[in-house]
């Protein structure tokens, strides 16, 4: 698990993924799993979607606007997740 911050809430904010985060879940203290911290190194789009907590709500909001930039990361991040899960059978 990769520590991001001292006493930070993270939220992910990207689609879920299979056996390593759930959409929306929270992350106490900054600490964020280890696969995840992978996946954001191998899809920028999926390390955007952590978002802290004071950031939560605006992101969510966002997410329903189409042609918003995180809209458009969260359809990215989708896409490199489905790629995956058709690629590894998950």
């Amino acid at each position: 698990m990769k520590k991001v911050g001292q006493k930070t809430t993270v939220f992910y904010c990207g689609p879920s993924i299979p056996f390593v985060a759930k959409e929306g879940t929270a992350y106490q203290d900054g600490v964020i799993p280890k696969g995840l911290t992978e996946l954001g190194k191998q899809c920028p789009s999926i390390g955007a979607l952590l978002v802290k907590m004071e950031d939560y709500a605006e992101t969510r909001k966002m997410l329903q606007k189409k042609g918003s930039v995180e809209s458009i990361l969260y359809e990215k991040a989708k896409e490199y997740i489905q790629k995956g899960v058709k690629e590894y059978g998950l």
